[in-house]
């Protein structure tokens, strides 16, 4: 079945990785697990460029290195006039699609990603596609995953999917 039924049925369980593309996720948990103070510390440096630090807490145990974490923390941008903000960038980590299907995520610091807010940041990839030359694009699909299927539920975001006419 193609993305646009399952997204139209609200199936959005049945979207799954490739084999391989869930092996590299799952080496990607484990370094962030070993690595960093939460999957949201990464996305915060990752995504919005926040400043990287090593956190000044030990976790379990003394022997325990010191984790990356980012600064400011999510708990202190809460009270921030800075917000909201949002990024559209490529899925680090996509659904196993169709070669001619890019997965994107909209990430928003400061509240829920609004359909508005989508939309816009559609007619903006049209725009940057337009001008990069990436190809012709034939549609954009998009959801938001619910809470059981969200692998970062402290910051939210909606996935897009670009079908392009032809390959970039």
């Amino acid at each position: 079945e193609d993305a646009a039924t399952i997204i139209g049925k609200d199936e959005l369980d049945r979207f799954a990785r490739s084999k391989d593309q869930q092996y590299e996720y799952l080496d990607f948990r484990g370094y962030l697990e070993t690595s960093w103070s939460s999957t949201a510390d990464y996305i915060l440096c990752s995504k919005f460029d926040f400043e990287k630090r090593r956190n000044s807490k030990k976790s379990n145990s003394d022997q325990s290195p010191l984790l990356w974490e980012a600064h400011p923390s999510l708990l202190q941008l809460s009270n921030s006039k800075t917000l909201p903000k949002m990024i559209l960038c490529p899925n680090d980590f996509p659904y196993n699609f169709d070669k001619s299907i890019e997965h994107w995520c909209l990430w928003k610091l400061g509240g829920s990603v609004t359909v508005d807010e989508i939309e816009a940041a559609k007619v903006e990839f049209c725009e940057i596609s337009r001008v990069l030359g990436l190809g012709d694009i034939k549609d954009l699909l998009y959801w938001m995953n619910p809470e059981h299927l969200r692998s970062i539920p402290e910051i939210d975001h909606a996935h897009i999917l670009c079908i392009r006419e032809k390959m970039i």
